[in-house]
């Protein structure tokens, strides 16, 4: 798991599923309300990352939407009640399993609908922090960066 600290932030990664996936947890040192970013495909890895670092979660995040990044997003997503964030340029794929690659990255076919959407210029404000959106596209049409300028 890698690792990253500035002020009351913390990063810590780690690398699942089939095709090597970095899954990021996000979260404030202070609070422990955290960010699950890209949530990959191992549920019960997360879950345990998340009481093993004390943190609690309180929103997915995802870059884009092919299934190496979102298998795990709905089992997360139901187990603590948190929303799906995604680019509005990514809803097609992420409801589409063919599109997504989900029937060959992760052996079954997965749609998911974001609670919320974001675009260029967006700020979420979460676990204290702004989140500001950039998108990347390239990768997929509606690849996203996110932001935290206060942390550097």
């Amino acid at each position: 798991m890698g690792s990253y600290t500035e002020g009351d932030l913390r990063i810590k990664s780690s690398i699942l599923g089939a095709v090597g996936t970095n899954c990021y947890f996000v979260y404030n040192e202070k609070t422990k309300k955290a960010v699950l970013i890209d949530t990959a495909d191992n549920a019960p890895y997360i879950v345990n990352q998340c009481v093993t670092l004390g943190i609690t979660p309180e929103a997915i995040l995802l870059t884009h939407g092919h299934a190496d990044h979102m298998l795990a997003a709905e089992e997360i997503r139901k187990k603590y009640g948190i929303p799906l964030i995604a680019s509005k340029k990514e809803e097609a794929l992420l409801a589409d399993p063919s599109a997504n690659l989900s029937p060959m990255i992760g052996g079954r076919q997965v749609g998911l609908k974001a609670d919320k959407t974001v675009k260029e210029g967006d700020v979420l404000e979460l676990i204290g922090f702004r989140f500001q959106v950039i998108e990347t596209p390239g990768h997929t049409e509606g690849s996203v960066c996110f932001l935290v300028e206060e942390a550097g």
